[in-house]
C-alpha cells in the first residue's frame, strides 16, 4: 500500500466534518493527515464541549411570574376562577389567553 493510499484509508475512517477539512487540506503523508484530524478535533470538539457545558452549568433561572402561592390558589379554588387569568368561567386547560400564547394573562 502505497503512503498515498494509507491516507486515502485513513481519511474514509474520518468523521464526515473532520474527514472533509483533513481531505481539503491535501497531506502527503499520514503522519501529516493524522496530525491535522487532531488539531481538527481538538478546536472543533473543544468549543462543542465548552457550549455543552455552559449550557449545562446549572438548572434554568425560574420565571418568578409563573409561581403561584398557596393562598392564591386557594382563592381562585373558592371563587371558581382560572388559576391562569383569574377570570372565571373556565378552567386553566380552556383559558382562551393561556391559548394566546400567554399575552395579557394577569398575574398577582
Amino acid at each position: 500500500m502505497s503512503a498515498l493510499d494509507k491516507v486515502d484509508h485513513f481519511i474514509t475512517g474520518l468523521k464526515p466534518d473532520t474527514r472533509k477539512e483533513v481531505d481539503y487540506l491535501n497531506c502527503n503523508s499520514l503522519k501529516t493527515a493524522i496530525s491535522a484530524a487532531h488539531a481538527y478535533e481538538r478546536v472543533y470538539f473543544g468549543a462543542v464541549r465548552r457550549q455543552t457545558a455552559a449550557r449545562r452549568d446549572g438548572p434554568e433561572p425560574m420565571d418568578i411570574s409563573q409561581v403561584t402561592t398557596r393562598p392564591t390558589v386557594e382563592q381562585c379554588r373558592r371563587q371558581g376562577l382560572c388559576f391562569y387569568c383569574r377570570e372565571p368561567g373556565h378552567r386553566i386547560s380552556d383559558c382562551p389567553k393561556k391559548r394566546q400564547g400567554n399575552e395579557g394573562a394577569q398575574r398577582m
